[in-house]
Formats: C-alpha cells, sequence, structure tokens
C-alpha cells in the first residue's frame, strides 16, 4: 500500500506539470507591481495564517507559450444548463483569462473567529461582474459603491455558504467574509505596513509565478472546523514540526536547460538540529525507497533523481524538477506499476515503438454509414427484438421503461425515487466514440423527463435547482452495439441507450403516479464523407458548417485531436496503419475545460504504429423530437410459474427432531469437494470460503440438509449460520491452525426438495452465502481453513399474518409488540425489496398475492444484512401480486447446533 501511495503521489506531481516540458525558450516572470505589493502589506494583519499569490497575467501565457498545438478556430457551443459563475461571466462578456493579472489570498484565525480574503487586479467591468454574480448567487444586499454581500448554494449539495462580501472596482476585486472586510478595505484604503514580517516570503514570491505561505504554522489547527480533524492537524504540526517559522510552497520556470517547471519548498526554523534531523530522515527514506524500486520499477526509482535536498542552518528547502527526461520516465513508469498491479495484461504497452504490434479492428467490427439515411429508414421499437429492457411504452425507434422505485433520504425526508431505463433499435449514422459526448453535450440523442402527474394532473415531479443530477437535466444517450444474425453473416450495428433518475415531492408516492410524460430530441447526421488523412496528422482539420475536428500534436501510437460544434457528426476516427488498416485503441481519455465552452479535448493510445486517420463525418443533420406517455408500469413479472410454489410454513415442537434423526441419511448430500460435517439431524456442507480483500472481505458458501420440518420449508429466517471464528493456517508452527475471531452470520431458508435415495422429501439450502467486509485487514494474507460457529435453529409455535400492498413504496407492517417492522422500499420490473428492521428473527414468510388472490411461486429470495438492518428481494412469477402475506411468528422455540468444520484440502 505505501509502494501505491510513493507511486501516486509521484506520478500526480509530475504528470500536473508535463505539459510545462514543451516550451522552447526561457519566459521572463518580471516584477511584482507596486500595487500587488502594497495590498500584500495591507493583508498582513494580525492573524494572518495563510497567504497566497498567482501570476495569472503570466500563467496564461505561459499556458499559451506551452500548449501552441491547440485549435485557432473552434465552433464553440453554450451550455444553456451550466450556471456556474465562470460560464455567466463568459456569456456576459468578462473574459477571465484576458481581465484578471493577479490574485492575492489571506486566511485569519482571530479571537473574534476565522475568516478569509481574496484580491483580484486586473481591468474589470463592474456592472457586468455584478449582473453574473445575481444570475448564479443570491445577493442578499447591495450598496451604490458597488459592495455585495451574496451566499452561494452549492449545486451539487444543495448547502448554502456562510454569507460573504465582495467590493469591485475597476482595477480590484475583493472578496472576504463578513468580519475581515471593512479591516481589509480599510488598511487598502489607508495603504498600511504589514503587520507580520514578510521579508522572507517576499523574497520567495518575487521567484514563483505561484506561491502559497503558512505564515503562522503553528495557527494552521485553529483554522480547521472543531473536531477530530483539527485535532489531528494540531498533533502533526506539533510532532513533524514543532518550532517551524514559515513555510512556503511554490511553483517557477526553470532558468537553465533542460527547461522545466521547478515546484519548490522552504522551512523556515532556527532549530538547526530539527533541520539536521528532518534532513536525514528524508535522505535514509530517498534511498530506502531507490533500493525498493530499483527491482520492480526502475524507470520510478530514476525520478528520485528530480527531487533535491538542500539545506542551511535556518532554511530546509526541497525542491523537484519536472523536465523531459522526467516525463519519460513517467510513461515508463505507469507500464512497469501498472504491470506490477495486476496481473492480467496491462493498459500501457511498451514504449519503444518499433516493437509495437498493429492490432486491426476486423471488417465485421466497424459499422455501416449511409449517405442518405432519414428519419424514416430507422424501424419503430419492436418488444423482444434484441432488446435487453421490458419497455412500458415505446415512441419511435425508442422502447421506454421504468426500471425501478425506490424510497430515498433526501434532505432528512424520505423521497420516491425514479429510474427510467431507454434503448432503441439500431439506428445507423450515430457515432460509434462514446469518449466524444460529455453528458447530453455531444449525443447524438436527449433525454427530457417532461413531467410525472397525478389523476388530476397535478405535477409530482419535484422542482429542484441544485443536486449531482437534476430532474430537468437532460440525459445523454451512449452508443452501444450488437450483431445480427443476416444471411448466413454476424452483421455489426449500433443502438442507443441510457438512464436517467428523478425524484418525486416527498409527500408522493407511486401509486399516485397516472401519467409520466418525456421526450427524445435524436439529431441523425446525414450526407456523409470519408476521408484519409496521412501523418503528420498535427494541425490537420476537418470543418463544416456544423463541426470541426481540429488534430494536435500526435506520437507515432497516439492520436490528439479537439471537437468542437455538433459532435456527433463525427461518427468515426480511426488510426490506420502504413496498410490503412484500422488499428485497436489501448486506451483512452477525454476531457472538457470549464473555460473551453464546450471544446472536447481527447486522447487516444493506439495499438501500432500510427501512420494516418480515417474520419467519417457528417455534413449535415435533421433533428426530430420523439414524445412519449407512460400510464402503466411494473407490468412484467414472468408468466411461467417454474418458480418454488409456496408452501404456508406451520408450527412444529423441537422434541420431533430427534425423532427426524432416525428418518434421514444425508452421508451423500455433500458435493465431492465440500467439507462435511453431520449434525443430527441435519448435514453441513462447507462449500468454500473466499477471502476478497478489505471492502468485500469473507464469502463463505454453505449447503445444509434437513428433514421436511413443516416448520422450516421456506421459513425467511428460521434457519441461521453463525461463524464465531475462523481457522487460518499458522505461520508460526507449521501444521497448527489459528482461530481468529471475525463474527459473521447468514439466514439461509430451506426448500422440498425429492430424492429417489432417501425415503422421505428434506429440505435444502445450496450454496448460500455468509459474507462480511474485513475493513481492518485481520484476514489480509492469510489462508482460511475453515470455521467454527453455530447452526441456529429456530421453530414457530404460533404464527400471525397480515397483508400489506405489493405496489406502494411504505407500504408496512408491525409486529403486535412492536418488535418486528417490514416495509416496502423498492419495486422494480420482476422484484419487489422490503427492509426488516427489529426482531427479524421472527418473521416467518412473505407471501406475494395476485388480483386473483392467489398466491404467486417465487423465482427467488435474497437476504442481505445493511447496517442493523436486512433487505429481503424476492421475485414472484406467474403474474402481478398486489398484496404481500407477511406470516410471523408470535412465540417460537430455538436450539443450535455448535460446529468446527474445515474446507477440504484439494480445493
Amino acid at each position: 500500500m505505501k509502494r501505491i501511495i510513493v507511486v501516486t503521489v509521484i506520478i500526480s506531481l509530475i504528470i500536473a506539470g508535463a505539459g510545462y516540458f514543451y516550451y522552447s525558450q526561457q519566459m521572463k516572470m518580471g516584477s511584482i507591481p507596486k500595487y500587488v505589493s502594497k495590498a500584500e502589506e495591507a493583508m498582513a494583519m494580525e492573524g494572518l495564517t495563510i497567504l497566497s499569490h498567482m501570476n495569472v497575467e503570466y500563467a496564461v501565457k505561459l499556458e499559451n507559450k506551452i500548449y501552441p498545438d491547440g485549435d485557432p478556430s473552434p465552433l464553440l457551443t453554450s451550455n444553456n444548463d451550466a450556471l456556474s459563475f465562470i460560464k455567466t461571466l463568459q456569456n456576459n462578456g468578462v473574459d477571465v483569462r484576458k481581465q484578471l493579472k493577479h490574485a492575492l489570498g489571506g486566511f485569519y484565525t482571530t479571537s473574534q473567529g476565522n475568516g478569509g480574503a481574496m484580491l483580484f487586479f486586473g481591468e474589470f467591468n463592474a456592472p457586468k461582474i455584478i449582473e453574473s454574480l445575481k444570475q448564479t448567487y443570491t445577493v442578499l444586499e447591495q450598496t451604490d459603491d458597488n459592495q455585495i454581500i451574496f451566499v452561494r448554494k452549492n449545486t451539487k449539495t444543495c448547502k448554502l455558504s456562510k454569507p460573504m462580501h465582495i467590493n469591485i472596482s475597476k482595477d480590484i476585486i475583493t472578496l472576504a467574509s463578513p468580519n475581515i472586510m471593512p479591516v481589509i478595505l480599510e488598511r487598502l484604503e489607508k495603504q498600511s505596513v504589514a503587520n507580520v514580517d514578510l521579508s522572507k516570503w517576499v523574497d520567495f514570491r518575487q521567484k514563483h509565478f505561484a506561491s502559497i505561505g503558512l505564515i503562522a504554522p503553528e495557527d494552521i489547527g485553529n483554522a480547521m472546523p472543531q473536531g477530530i480533524s483539527r485535532m489531528l492537524i494540531k498533533q502533526i504540526i506539533k510532532k513533524s514540526l514543532p518550532s517551524a517559522e514559515d513555510i512556503f510552497i511554490g511553483s517557477s520556470i526553470k532558468s537553465t536547460k533542460p527547461y522545466g517547471l521547478t515546484m519548490n519548498s522552504i522551512i523556515n526554523t532556527e532549530d538547526t538540529s530539527w533541520i539536521n534531523s528532518a534532513s536525514n530522515k528524508i535522505k535514509d527514506a530517498r534511498e530506502n525507497f531507490r533500493n525498493e524500486m530499483t527491482e520492480t520499477a526502475p524507470s520510478l526509482a530514476k525520478l528520485d533523481k528530480h527531487l533535491s535536498i538542500n539545506t542551511t542552518e535556518q532554511q530546509l528547502k526541497l525542491s523537484l524538477i519536472l523536465n523531459r527526461e522526467a516525463l519519460d520516465n513517467v510513461i515508463n513508469t505507469l507500464e512497469e506499476t501498472t504491470s506490477s498491479f495486476f496481473s492480467t495484461t496491462s493498459m500501457f504497452t511498451a514504449s519503444d515503438n518499433k516493437q509495437l504490434k498493429d492490432e486491426i479492428i476486423p471488417g465485421k467490427d466497424l459499422p455501416q454509414f449511409f449517405n442518405n439515411y432519414t428519419h424514416e429508414d430507422i424501424p419503430d421499437y419492436m418488444l423482444g427484438s434484441h432488446h435487453f429492457i421490458k419497455a412500458d411504452t415505446t415512441t419511435g425507434p425508442f422502447g421506454i421503461m421504468l426500471e425501478k422505485a425506490e424510497l430515498i433520504n433526501s434532505n432528512n425526508q424520505r423521497t420516491t425515487e425514479l429510474t427510467f431505463k431507454i434503448d432503441s433499435e439500431p439506428i445507423r449514422n450515430i457515432p460509434i466514440q462514446n469518449l466524444h459526448s460529455d453528458g447530453a453535450d455531444g449525443s447524438a440523442a436527449i433525454l427530457h423527463i417532461n413531467g410525472v402527474y397525478d389523476a388530476d394532473n397535478n405535477s409530482l415531479m419535484a422542482i429542484e435547482d441544485c443536486g449531482k443530477v437534476k430532474n430537468s437535466d437532460a440525459q445523454g444517450f451512449k452508443t452501444n452495439n450488437g450483431y445480427a444474425f443476416k444471411d448466413g453473416k454476424n452483421i455489426a450495428y449500433n443502438y442507443l441507450e441510457t438512464k436517467k433518475t428523478i425524484r418525486l415531492i416527498p409527500e408522493a408516492n407511486i401509486s399516485d403516479i397516472a401519467k409520466i410524460t418525456g421526450s427524445i430530441k435524436l439529431d441523425l447526421p446525414n450526407g456523409i464523407k470519408v476521408e484519409e488523412l496521412t501523418a503528420p496528422l498535427s494541425g490537420k482539420n476537418i470543418t463544416t458548417k456544423d463541426v470541426r475536428l481540429f488534430f494536435k500534436k500526435n506520437d507515432s501510437d497516439n492520436i490528439k485531436y479537439e471537437i468542437s460544434g455538433q459532435k456527433n457528426h463525427i461518427l468515426s476516427i480511426n488510426a490506420l496503419n502504413n496498410n490503412k488498416q484500422p488499428l485497436k485503441n489501448r486506451s483512452s481519455t477525454a476531457s472538457t475545460s470549464v473555460f473551453s465552452n464546450g471544446l472536447r479535448s481527447v486522447s487516444r493510445n493506439i495499438q501500432g504504429n500510427v501512420d494516418g486517420a480515417e474520419v467519417t463525418y457528417a455534413t449535415g443533420g435533421i433533428s426530430k423530437t420523439y414524445d412519449f406517455t407512460m400510464t402503466s408500469f411494473f407490468n412484467h413479472y414472468d408468466k411461467k410459474t417454474w418458480g418454488k410454489k409456496v408452501v404456508v410454513v406451520k408450527p412444529d415442537i423441537k422434541a420431533n427432531f430427534a425423532k427426524y434423526g432416525d428418518m434421514y441419511d444425508f452421508s451423500n448430500f455433500c458435493d465431492k469437494n465440500d467439507g462435511k460435517l453431520s449434525l443430527p439431524p441435519f448435514q453441513l456442507c462447507l462449500n468454500k470460503i473466499n477471502y476478497h480483500g478489505k471492502h468485500w472481505g469473507v464469502d463463505a458458501r454453505f449447503s445444509i440438509a434437513a428433514p421436511n420440518s413443516p416448520a422450516l420449508n421456506q421459513n425467511l429466517f428460521g434457519t441461521e449460520i453463525y461463524i464465531d471464528k475462523l481457522k487460518v493456517k499458522s505461520m508460526a508452527i507449521a501444521g497448527r491452525t489459528k482461530l481468529i475471531s471475525f463474527p459473521m452470520n447468514g439466514y439461509m431458508p430451506l426448500s422440498r426438495k425429492k430424492d429417489k435415495q432417501n425415503k422421505h422429501s428434506f429440505l435444502v439450502a445450496n450454496r448460500e452465502a455468509v459474507r462480511k467486509p474485513d475493513p481492518k485487514g485481520l484476514l489480509n494474507n492469510k489462508e482460511i481453513l475453515g470455521a467454527t460457529g453455530k447452526l441456529i435453529i429456530r421453530i414457530p409455535k404460533k404464527l400471525k399474518s397480515t397483508g400489506i400492498y405489493a405496489n406502494i413504496l411504505n407500504s408496512n407492517m408491525k409486529s403486535d409488540d412492536g418488535s418486528l417492522v417490514l416495509i416496502v422500499t423498492k419495486l422494480s420490473q420482476d422484484s419487489i425489496t422490503l427492509t426488516a428492521a427489529g426482531d427479524v428473527n421472527k418473521l416467518v414468510q412473505i407471501i406475494p398475492i395476485s388480483s386473483e388472490k392467489q398466491p404467486l411461486p417465487l423465482n427467488s429470495v435474497r437476504i442481505e444484512k445493511k447496517d442493523d438492518t436486512y433487505i429481503i428481494e424476492i421475485k414472484p412469477v406467474g403474474g402481478t401480486p398486489e398484496f404481500l402475506n407477511v406470516i410471523y411468528a408470535t412465540k417460537q422455540e430455538k436450539f443450535a447446533i455448535p460446529f468446527d468444520i474445515n474446507q477440504q484440502v484439494n480445493q
């Protein structure tokens, strides 16, 4: 784990600065303007804990120098659904990159409370910025001198920020918390001198285009919210940096060859002994790191030389230089570390292009595109053809189903959440590369759920202005592929699919819904053209009135490009080898920057040597909207009756189980490779125990044979496997086992089985799972040999039944004494999920009943523990359930049989 962390940190740092390797000449940063220095002094008042500076003007020039190969004239599109402040500024004509020159930030810890301030310097249009603020945030107050008080709602979490004050003029914007703003404005106006010694900071900041200074490290802990995090940070600083006066971190450009980005960290202290001790510890750690990595990841070991340590009597300085050589080592490191972490073939292949074997895309996997393809050529959705969904309604080529309805906790309320699933018939002329789209942006089709209504046409869909995915957000489709057998051949085809989740108003239930309306807009490209481009691809482009494709600088085994405009009009981009054959991808990445206004950047690693590219694109497109209305759902329970026929549990007595022991012979019940243990009148079989790491933990599989007691047949919680300890191989003494306490349990409903070898029918549970995570890693790297525990049997002596609705969320029941609660929490196409809380051991059966009042067979029953509750999923067959008959025990008998069982050695 330590190795993975080290690898991740180093690679992340280097990749973050990798772009800076490509500039060809030194760029001088110049001196910091006096107005920034004066403002810096004004910010340096008592309580200053953190100070930061960014030379934005220089950073933008540097970026333009580093990335000269971007598209000079993209067809930019505006995403109207995005109301971020940056987007809003752009829409109001404020170009942050051009108008912002410098930025300062400060954080303060005072007896009146913590607070922060940021100063932005440049050339600003105050009215346009104020308008952008009003469009994005909630303005509480505005004064005549362009000072505004506002709050910001987090668009993801829906939480409101504390009030912030902003003061805007033509050359400076001041943003601060309420307790800091008046003091900062007064000090700026008076041009107050610093109350804190900034001499070391100024010297450091002058040499870096981005800097952050921990001016008072001892107060960093106080900057954290109250709680464990504050205590932890204080302890770390006290232990690791007991006498640091200040700490500076910054980025600069290396001024000598080989050019690159330098990341510097300086710790100033008068404690010379601490400097020497820390320096020695770092040197020892580096030496151990180099020794460890030399064998397994030699390129990673070479990265160590880019880190340097320098000390003086009062300073410890760490420098990480990121240049072209470092980038080369990163590429090799990715291959080495990926290969060592995964046993399968690495997603990264050798960087030696001469050894890179071409992998050709088979012709049958290449979709066909047609020049004069229209909406009329697409077949209407046909139920049960190639589809994996059971559509509740259709519109044109699309099938729509309500996949599930589920109760969720939202804003401390229980809310109904609906999930829709949609797919299409085969559609020609849709993009085959999903990485060209970003959600709805760039997708060939877009879904909107327009409304959910009750019988009186009242809206039941919640109105949302925040959240990770809002109800009103458009949902893009992804392209999927399949094969159709035609004329003796498998013909590749593409189709569209997507999912969309919405929430109802808190008081609405699934039973209130009378109709759901929505629409799908499909943009169908036509006027298809194919162009072959030869290497070098850099700078070549394909441009129509709707879309633009621009190739950036490429290596021999990758292609990089940008797409802007109507992205779904780029149907296919295939890298070609020197024989004009399309090559497979090794891996791909794509991103859309908030500044790019829709520009999509794509980088694809190719399995082979790239000698060109084949681009299939459209010169135009025809859009059509397909509206739909859904009035019925959850009607797709299997009509067949091949599930387990319901047998109602009946009372029994413990005394009968002694008699049962003489009636059954289970000696041949277990499989050949099972661990076997006779527990008369039961037979226990240990199929296997697997360990899957800390997250998934232990997966123990058991089978049980039991006498045909009417009290256990289909009794949900009547038979329980409880494991108290796991047996592992002892590392200390060969041939010995060691017991590790690892309590876990699982319920195993039994059902009737006929067997020719037995005179009587008997009950079985086959390969049922007992699972538990292992967050502390108690079983990591240990061989599990077996388990000890108890087989617990519960025999109901008195039973009671009650009915609840099967198709209404939150339908529930309580036992007479209130100790057992059962709630319907999720409905889906073919299953019903309930949550059982309290004394679940009383629960005996859940029997689905049809509208004809007939009990329905069960295809399967699944019981899973989650926190302090149990999740029970039942899958009825033979009809649509209307009610659930819940049977529970008001009186029962329990007995436990201890077991000690081993896995078979040859497993």
